[in-house]
């Protein structure tokens, strides 16, 4: 958009998403909350690695915003991507850890405990834009329209998106 390449006219903010807090389903040790994770019952919280893991970068920044990140660093493992840092609540390897809700949605293993509340972290927005140097124009555009239908919105929420 910057450098303008997009069509005119066409990016639209499509999806938004959001940083929950999860726990393995069964158990999860009492947390309940953000501010539960420097309890004594809690000896390891995942994370994305901040350094190269976007999840991992929101979720500092959260941490962060909350003044909760030094209370927890000693208790905090680093996984290599939103997935590591899923499997290892959903093995019970972790007591809790932070991903994005599209993730926590597909996997049955985990349950949400609390979400990030807004101006905790930058909003995750995925926008949708058509090229103007596309060939297929007309093309592009009817596809922009069908992922953005309502049919489709109603998709996209099932699997943890705020559809804007």
């Amino acid at each position: 958009d910057k450098q303008g390449l997009l069509a005119d006219g066409t990016r639209e903010e499509l999806l938004q998403n959001e940083v929950v807090l999860i726990v393995p389903k069964e158990g999860g040790r009492g947390i309940t909350s953000f501010d539960a994770l420097t309890g004594d019952a809690v000896a390891h919280v995942a994370l994305g690695e901040p350094k190269g893991v976007p999840v991992g970068q929101y979720s500092e920044e959260i941490l962060t915003k909350l003044g909760l990140l030094d209370g927890i660093r000693a208790k905090a493992v680093y996984g290599s991507d939103v997935r590591q840092v899923l499997a290892w609540v959903a093995s019970g390897e972790a007591d809790a850890g932070l991903v994005y809700a599209t993730d926590a949605a597909v996997e049955p293993s985990v349950r949400v405990v609390a979400t990030a509340l807004a101006g905790t972290h930058k909003p995750i927005i995925y926008p949708a834009a058509v090229l103007k140097d596309t060939k297929h124009l007309d093309t592009a555009k009817d596809f922009l329209a069908f992922v953005s239908n309502d049919k489709n919105k109603e998709r996209f929420a099932k699997y943890g998106f705020e559809v804007k």
